[in-house]
Order: structure tokens, then C-alpha cells, then sequence
């Protein structure tokens, strides 16, 4: 055994990587990476008890050059009497057709025909060969791109996937060593010309600007790899404390979704915050099927620092978040507001399209007026009401004029998507509409009822009415 296989071998050990006597499959390009570790795989396969299966995958981007790279791979399998299974992907018209980004849409494909593999085989591991270049190139790429969580910096050395894991036993040796034990054995891997072409955003970073950043630190992979390990363990405390935040919100159930208290969220640290999120999301997911990223975690971290009381996000089609004052509400299918213009029976029961209702009754005394019940002169007849519009204003006592409704949203905090929906009482007795009472929040100053009026109407506001409209005559 020499220097190279028993650094990866103590690698392995130390991650805990790949137990004895499992079956491996292996992904096999026919590259310098993907060839040296079949072989290495291969050496150790008997003292391990390994069963190998090489998978290989044509994404028919260079025609016979692809086919010369799948004959090339099953040889070698042959050779080492390695089970091989191998796929033909039109790639250059499947993204014609779909018009999706080429190498992320050729590696979804490829991983999915190595999860078919993994279970035509039994298998519970799949090995790559990403090595300490890859993972220099990867954090500088996603450093580039903008900021990134810890959590998604760099490569792990292994994590979930299909039924099993996905390991990477090479991420602890550089391409350099990789050439030199190739070389070692004697191996005359395919070379693929495109790894040369720096249209590729990770051949630029490859080719143009790692070799720069090695001249500066001949040690530079070493504290790429040391930084990765160590953020991955940070990540991997804060997840925990993320966890224990995310245990102490409540989340209540809502009729269009659901909503939790800001309070307790804000107060958490910055950094416990961007890994919380994502546990509320998985969450409601669960419950509501729904697809998120991290555009729509950094958008509800914008949300809730947005110094105004109330601001939306459209995270899908059939999902938006709410911020509304100290609540943040996350609804799904919500329909659009109906507007509405209704009569209001008397005495009866006036249902509403935002689930409320108006319930009038006669009485011949005045009684005490409330937010969520009026007292109105039977005078004020007749009486209609509908959603809120914009400009609504209502009498107030004590005031010279009219206050704005939508004022009364604000310092009430009503919740900002049902304000549309929000009913208000008017009458048209003086030939104009007069909006005397919003439910539940404000109620305009009225005269005594005199002999013709004949009594008092009482209005009292259904806040989760089911039922059907209901007008009674007798």
C-alpha cells in the first residue's frame, strides 16, 4: 500500500465513509479523478469486502468521442471484473427543449440514473471523486457569487443521498497527487477537451484563477480543505441551536395558512434567524406542499427588517408571506378579494365573502355601543354595507373631520391582506353614503332616536361566520 491510498484510507476511517462489506456504486467518467478511484476502490475492494458497480453516464455532447469515453470505461470494468451500467442521455436536445441551464440540467440527470443504479444494485453508497482542487474551486465560486451560509460553502465530504450517502473519499488529496498515482499505476485515462474550455465558469476559476492563489501559498488547498471542515462544524452548532429558536415559536394553523409572533423570532441572533427560517419553511411544506430556495429565505429576512408595519412576498404562485406588524403570516391559495355591496337585513343575518357577518335585531331601548356591536337609530334606514375602498373616512368623536379607515387599519395592526375584505356599515339617508360603524374598530357619533325612528337597530359583528345569508321578516 503506498502513501496516497493510505491517506485516503485514513480519511475514510475518520469520516466514517464506507463500512466493510457493502456494495459501491461508483461514478465513472473515464477522467484522471473518476479512473483512480475505481482502481483505488478496486485494490481495497477484496481486504473490505467491497462490491463494486461502476456507473457510467453519455451525455452525447461530443459525439463518438462520448461513445469512444463509455467503451473506454466498460473495458476497464472488464478488466477488473467490475459489474458496469451505463446510460445514453440526448442532452444537447433535451436542453433544446427545455431551455434550462445545460450542466445544471446534465447533472440532475446524472445523479438520477445513479440513484436508479444505487437501487437496481441494493446499493447504499455512491462515491465520487471530487478532490481538494474541486473544493477550492467551489468556495471561491460561491464566494464570487455573493453571500453564502456556511452550510452550502463547500463540498462535505459526504451527506444523503437516495436510500443511502454520497461520499467524496478524495476530498483529502489534490488533482496533482491524483495525476501521480495514476502514473503510478500505469493508467491512461480519457481526456475531455471541454475541461479545457473556459466558457465554463469553473474551468475560468480552474484554469485562471486558482493557479494564481497557489503561487501566493504553496499550502492554499490544505487551508481551503481546514476552512471547509471548520465552517462545517460551525454550521453544524448553529444548526443545533437553530433548532432549539425554532421549538420555542408558535406556529398557529390559520383558515387561509398560517401565521406566528414576530417577537419571539426578532429576538433571536442574526445568524440563528437565516438558519431558522428554513426550518419554518420545511415545516409549513410539510404540511402545504411547496417549493422554496434561498432567494425566498434571504426575502423574508428583507420582509421582516422592513421598517414598515406591513409588506408582502410572493414566495410561489399559490404561496405569499405577510409581514403584518408583529405578525408573519404565510397563506396559500388565497383567492383574490371579491368586492361586495349588500343590504343589510333587518332583523336578519348578512353574511360576508370574507367569512364575517352582520347580525341586526330591533330594540326599543339604546343600548351601549362596542368595536364589535353598534347601536344605530332606526332612522338610519336603511342601512348597507360593503368591502372597504380607498378614501373611506369616518366621523370620530372629539374630531373636527373625518378619520381615514385606513388609518384605524394601522394603529389597530389589522393583518394587511384582510384589510381589502374589511366590511363597513354606511347609510344613504341624506342622499350620499355616510359610513357610520367598521366593524370592530370604529363607530361614527349619532342623534338620539326620536318618534319616528320607533326604536334602535343592533348590529353585532360575526368574526367567523359559516352559515348563509339570512333575511327575517317575522
Amino acid at each position: 500500500m503506498n502513501i496516497f491510498e493510505t491517506k485516503v484510507l485514513n480519511y475514510i476511517e475518520k469520516e466514517e465513509m464506507l463500512p466493510t462489506g457493502i456494495t459501491i456504486v461508483v461514478g465513472v467518467s473515464g477522467g484522471v479523478d473518476s479512473l483512480s478511484l475505481l482502481y483505488f476502490l478496486h485494490r481495497q475492494a477484496k481486504e473490505k469486502q467491497w462490491q463494486l458497480v461502476a456507473a457510467h453516464v453519455d451525455h452525447m455532447f461530443r459525439g463518438d468521442t462520448s461513445l469512444q469515453d463509455a467503451a473506454f470505461v466498460k473495458e476497464q470494468c472488464e478488466t477488473l471484473g467490475v459489474k458496469f451500467a451505463q446510460v445514453q442521455i440526448d442532452m444537447p436536445s433535451l436542453i433544446a427543449e427545455t431551455k434550462e441551464n445545460g450542466q445544471h440540467l446534465a447533472r440532475e440527470k446524472r445523479y438520477q440514473f445513479y440513484q436508479e443504479v444505487m437501487e437496481a444494485f441494493q446499493a447504499e453508497h455512491l462515491v465520487l471523486g471530487h478532490h481538494l482542487d474541486d473544493q477550492a474551486e467551489t468556495i471561491l465560486m460561491h464566494l464570487a457569487r455573493g453571500p453564502a451560509g456556511l452550510h452550502n460553502l463547500g463540498i462535505r465530504p459526504k451527506r444523503s443521498f437516495a436510500n443511502g450517502e454520497l461520499v467524496r473519499p478524495f476530498l483529502v488529496v489534490s488533482k496533482e497527487e491524483i495525476r501521480c498515482y495514476a502514473d503510478k499505476l500505469g493508467l491512461s485515462p480519457r481526456e475531455d477537451e471541454s475541461n479545457a474550455k473556459c466558457t465554463y465558469t469553473r474551468n475560468r476559476f480552474r484554469h485562471n484563477i486558482l493557479p494564481l492563489l497557489k503561487q501566493e501559498n504553496d499550502r492554499l488547498l490544505e487551508h481551503f480543505s481546514q476552512f471547509q471542515e471548520r465552517s462545517a462544524e460551525d454550521d453544524e452548532y448553529l444548526q443545533e441551536l437553530a433548532l432549539e429558536a425554532f421549538l420555542r415559536i408558535k406556529i398557529i394553523e390559520i383558515e387561509d395558512g398560517f401565521s406566528l409572533d414576530t417577537r419571539v423570532f426578532l429576538r433571536f441572533p442574526k445568524p440563528l434567524q437565516r438558519r431558522v427560517i428554513p426550518l419554518i419553511l420545511n415545516y409549513l411544506a410539510d404540511r402545504k406542499p411547496f417549493h422554496f430556495s434561498n432567494k425566498h429565505i434571504d426575502g423574508i429576512v428583507v420582509l421582516l427588517e422592513n421598517k414598515k408595519p406591513s409588506a408582502t412576498l410572493q414566495i410561489t404562485d399559490s404561496c405569499i408571506a405577510v409581514k403584518s406588524f408583529d405578525q408573519l403570516f404565510f397563506l396559500f391559495d388565497k383567492p383574490d378579494q371579491i368586492a361586495y355591496f349588500k343590504d343589510v337585513g333587518v332583523p336578519g343575518i348578512t353574511a360576508l365573502p370574507n367569512g364575517t357577518a352582520i347580525e341586526a335585531s330591533l330594540s326599543a331601548l339604546a343600548l351601549e355601543s362596542g368595536l364589535n356591536n353598534a347601536i344605530i337609530p332606526k332612522g338610519y334606514l336603511p342601512l348597507f354595507v360593503r368591502n372597504k375602498q380607498d378614501g373611506d373616512k369616518i366621523a370620530q368623536p372629539n374630531l373636527r373631520g373625518r378619520k381615514k379607515v385606513k388609518k384605524l387599519f394601522l394603529e389597530d395592526q389589522v393583518a394587511v391582506h384582510d384589510r381589502e375584505s374589511w366590511p363597513v356599515v354606511l347609510t344613504t339617508r341624506n342622499g350620499y353614503e355616510e359610513i357610520i360603524w367598521v366593524p370592530g374598530l370604529a363607530i361614527a357619533p349619532m342623534g338620539e332616536s326620536d318618534e319616528a325612528s320607533q326604536g334602535y337597530l343592533v348590529l353585532q359583528f360575526i368574526t367567523t361566520f359559516k352559515g348563509e345569508s339570512r333575511d327575517d321578516d317575522s
